[in-house]
C-alpha cells in the first residue's frame, strides 16, 4: 500500500466459499493516497479517503495468483467516503502500489459489486469546481478501473445534500 491503513481487527476467511476469499475489517480508516495535495482543501476530512465501521471484500484466489485482480464484492458500512481531486487534478484514490514494470494504461481491476450502506459521501473536484455531498442509505456500484479510467453504474438509495458546480447550486 502507498498510504496508511488503521483498523481494530481483520479477519481472513479462506475455506468458506472457496475459491473465493473474504477479508473483513472492523473500524477501518484509509488515509488519502500519494501525489495528492491536502493543502488545497480547507477542511480536516481531506486526509482521509475512507472511515468505516466495517469493510469487507471478496476476491477469487485462483485469479489473484494469475495476477488477474477481480474484486467480486466490496461492502462498506457506516462512515465517510471522500473522493477528492486537488487543484492539479490529482485524486486521493492512489493507494495501491504497482510493480515498477507495470504500465498503468494496461492495469485493470474488475469491480463486480461495491455496496455502500449508511455512508456520508463527498466527491469534490477543485479543478473542475464540482462538489457533491450526499448520504447513501444503500447503494451498489458495478464497473471497472483501467487505463486510469473508472467506469460503471450506480443504483440504490442516495439522498443528495447538495451539488455545486462552478459556484452554482444545482441540487439542494
Amino acid at each position: 500500500l502507498l498510504t496508511q491503513v488503521f483498523m481494530d481487527d481483520i479477519r481472513l476467511r479462506l475455506l468458506t466459499g472457496f475459491p473465493n476469499a473474504t477479508v473483513e475489517i472492523n473500524n477501518a480508516v484509509i488515509l488519502s493516497g500519494e501525489r495528492f495535495s491536502l493543502r488545497d482543501f480547507k477542511h480536516n476530512y481531506a486526509d482521509t479517503l475512507l472511515k468505516a465501521r466495517k469493510v469487507s471484500f471478496q476476491f477469487d484466489m485462483i485469479r489473484l495468483i494469475k495476477k488477474d485482480i477481480e474484486l467480486k464484492k466490496i461492502e462498506v458500512t457506516g462512515g465517510d467516503l471522500n473522493i477528492l481531486f486537488d487543484r492539479r487534478g490529482h485524486h486521493n484514490l492512489t493507494i495501491w502500489k504497482r510493480e515498477k514494470s507495470e504500465n498503468p494504461e494496461n492495469y485493470t481491476v474488475n469491480l463486480r459489486s461495491i455496496s455502500l450502506s449508511d455512508i456520508h459521501f463527498r466527491w469534490i473536484d477543485l479543478r473542475n469546481q464540482m462538489n457533491l455531498d450526499a448520504f447513501s442509505g444503500k447503494s451498489v456500484f458495478r464497473g471497472k478501473y483501467g487505463g486510469k479510467l473508472l467506469s460503471g453504474d450506480t443504483r440504490g438509495n442516495m439522498s443528495a445534500v447538495s451539488l455545486l458546480v462552478r459556484d452554482r447550486l444545482w441540487l439542494n
